[in-house]
C-alpha cells in the first residue's frame, strides 16, 4: 500500500513527521524566495507538527544534553534567526541545518545500504562469523 496515497486524508493521525516534511519544504521554499514572513510562519507550524523541532531550538535544550548535536545547534540558529527578523542569518543557518540532517541521514542509512547489497544472502553463522554480525551494528 501506498502511504501517500492515504496521508491526506488522514494527515492529523498519520505520522507527525509526514506534515513535518511539508512544513519543512514550506520553509525551505519561503527562505529560497526570500520570504521571511512566509518562513517565520513555516517556522511556527513546523514546531506545532514537530514537537521536538521546537524542543531542540529552544536556548534551553541548546544548554543542555543536545547542544552537541549540530542539527539542534542550527534548529536553535535558525529560530532565533527567524524570530529576529535575519532573513541571511535565517537562510544560512537553514544551510547547515540541511547539511547536518543529510549527514545524519547518511549515517542512519548507511546500515540499510549495506543489507540491501545481497538481500538473498541471509546473515546466518554458515555464511558469517558469530562476531562479524555484530560488527555491522
Amino acid at each position: 500500500m501506498n502511504v501517500s496515497s492515504i496521508a491526506p486524508a488522514a494527515a492529523p493521525y498519520a505520522s507527525p513527521s509526514n506534515a513535518a516534511g511539508a512544513d519543512f519544504k514550506s520553509l525551505a521554499q519561503a527562505l529560497q524566495s526570500g520570504d521571511l514572513a512566509g518562513a517565520q510562519q513555516a517556522w511556527s507550524t513546523l514546531k506545532q507538527d514537530a514537537p521536538w523541532i521546537a524542543r531542540a531550538s529552544s536556548s534551553s535544550a541548546a544548554s543542555s544534553t543536545t547542544s552537541t548535536s549540530p542539527i539542534a545547534s542550527a534548529l536553535q540558529t535558525l529560530g532565533s534567526a527567524l524570530q529576529s527578523g535575519d532573513a541571511v542569518g535565517a537562510q544560512q543557518a537553514f544551510s547547515s541545518l540541511q547539511q547536518a540532517m543529510q549527514s545524519a541521514h547518511h549515517g542512519h542509512h548507511h546500515h540499510r545500504a549495506s543489507q540491501s547489497t545481497a538481500p538473498s544472502q541471509p546473515a546466518t553463522s554458515s555464511t558469517a562469523p558469530a562476531g562479524g554480525v555484530d560488527t555491522l551494528a
